[in-house]
């Protein structure tokens, strides 16, 4: 029995330091490879909460059986630490705790500046929402109200194909619109100037770069703002998994080149789209937003080496896990971002809970310096 419960120990304390290994490989692979090699391009997609199923197991042997001492337990910390933070993307700001979003509420439940608000303002404070809003297939209305409710100065909106752009219009007097594709874009300031990129070559097929750039006059001066969204993986995975991923297994198709080449193919897509946005945000001068759905989930290698150099505001001043897809009820992946050059500080940032898409709509509080 005593010989067992040494070799259980013995096997418990290897799972321990297998376990945070595989963690820090991961981790390592994600951001200094990431997409580069297709079957990290899948597994950045995949909720990040199932590399945590291992620890439950790992703890209970702990417990019952050993090692318990307190070198053992701590690397088992260590390992939830990086699956939380790294991996999960749980973000812990200071900052974000102590600044509120600044708006008050008056009777008619219409969010309305406070006298924070109207100093920050002064500052050069702006209120942005961003939301992909899926082609309005849960009602224009529901939208409306959730974007009138949040109180922005600008509204950037993604995946507005085939949405009446009337109906915006008509719910959110006061704002200046345009309209371009599946971008919708409305803004209490004037928007002094559109500026539409030229196709991205994949491949040797023209592909659209998918994103605008605006100028807007703000009362402190022009900023640059991006409305972005690169193209998904979904349309790689999508056609990846076929018949279900039990029957692509059984088929051996997972194991083939052919499912190389599609995701490659997906990945090419949209590094270049992002790549020309990156040259573009280079040769701007001045402050400068860029938001969006970007389907860039955290440890992608392709944000970091193109948007790395970019404040992102839910890092800044986030807290919680900054989800906002799939869905309302359930999220686990966080790919719509606002951020921003140095010329700008975040305030705050929040993920707006609602039914009306099945993105999470994203608002900033953001100050020139």
């Amino acid at each position: 029995m005593t010989r067992l419960l040494a070799w259980m120990r013995s096997l418990i304390g290897f799972a321990v330091l297998a376990y945070l290994a595989s963690l820090l490989i991961l981790i390592a692979a994600l951001r200094l490879i990431g997409e580069r090699w297709w079957p990290l391009g899948i597994i950045l997609y995949l909720p990040r909460w199932g590399f945590a199923l291992p620890l439950p197991v790992i703890l209970l042997g702990q417990l019952v059986v050993g090692p318990r001492r307190w070198p053992w337990l701590t690397v088992s910390l260590l390992s939830a630490l990086l699956i939380l933070f790294p991996l999960m993307g749980l973000s812990l700001s200071p900052s974000g705790m102590l600044h509120r979003r600044i708006e008050t509420t008056v009777p008619n439940g219409s969010a309305t500046p406070s006298g924070n608000t109207s100093a920050a303002r002064s500052r050069g404070a702006v209120r942005l929402l961003s939301y992909n809003v899926n082609s309005g297939n849960f009602g224009i209305p529901s939208i409306v109200s959730q974007i009138r409710d949040a109180n922005a100065d600008v509204l950037l909106l993604q995946e507005a194909v085939g949405v009446d752009s009337d109906a915006f219009r008509a719910g959110l007097p006061g704002y200046h619109f345009h309209a371009f594709g599946q971008f919708v874009t409305a803004s209490r300031f004037p928007i002094a100037e559109v500026w539409l990129p030229p196709d991205v070559d994949v491949a040797g097929r023209r592909h659209s770069a998918r994103f605008v750039r605006y100028r807007v006059q703000t009362p402190t001066g022009l900023v640059w703002i991006y409305s972005v969204h690169p193209i998904s993986p979904r349309e790689g995975l999508d056609e990846l998994r076929g018949a279900g991923l039990r029957g692509e297994l059984r088929k051996g198709r997972l194991f083939e080149p052919s499912a190389k080449g599609l995701i490659a193919r997906n990945v090419t897509h949209r590094t270049a789209q992002v790549r020309l946005l990156a040259e573009d945000i280079a040769r701007a001068q001045g402050p400068i937003i860029v938001a969006g759905d970007t389907n860039l989930p955290d440890l992608s290698r392709v944000k970091t080496e193109f948007l790395g150099g970019l404040q992102d505001g839910f890092a800044s001043v986030g807290n919680g896990f900054g989800y906002t897809f799939p869905g309302a009820k359930h999220p686990w992946m966080r790919i719509d971002r606002i951020l921003a050059n140095r010329d700008w500080r975040f305030l705050h940032f929040e993920v707006e809970v609602t039914s009306a898409s099945d993105h999470l709509a994203i608002v900033a509080d953001i100050e020139r310096r």
